[in-house]
């Protein structure tokens, strides 16, 4: 019997069904978030998502722009991305940006309250300025 207790065991796990990923929500709404670069420098920018994930976006040339590809919960309205590889959510809390060579002292806040509230399926903001960052605000696409 021992010896067929670890093919029982891998025969049950082999039969049983994997949850869905959470980022198969029905309806969740697919969002496109594109940050432009209105200055004469480069432009920084991080996401922070919930339990102070960070992700950084490709730093944004002069007259360039970056896309950010999330989704948007049709019941709480939070912003998410799915993570990789099980797909887990992983929620927006804030965007920052900021002058690439003083990013610390340039940065700012951007609100995401608009994409949430709203029902577009893509928004876009311009960030300025290379001593004091100003961004948005977001405008449906």
């Amino acid at each position: 019997m021992s010896r067929l207790l670890p093919l029982l065991l891998l025969a049950l796990a082999a039969c049983a069904a994997a949850p869905p990923p959470q980022s198969a929500l029905p309806g969740a709404a697919p969002v496109t978030l594109t940050l432009a670069n209105a200055s004469t420098a480069p432009l920084r920018c991080q996401v922070i998502y919930g339990h102070w994930v960070t992700g950084e976006v490709p730093v944004i040339a002069p007259g360039a722009s970056a896309a950010l590809a999330v989704q948007r919960d049709p019941a709480t309205r939070e912003v998410f991305v799915p993570r990789e590889p099980d797909g887990r959510r992983m929620m927006l809390e804030e965007i920052l940006c900021g002058a690439d060579a003083d990013w610390q002292g340039s940065r700012t806040h951007i609100d995401l309250e608009a994409v949430k509230r709203g029902d577009a399926r893509a928004y876009a903001l311009s960030c300025s300025g290379e001593q004091e960052t100003a961004c948005g605000p977001w405008q449906p696409r």
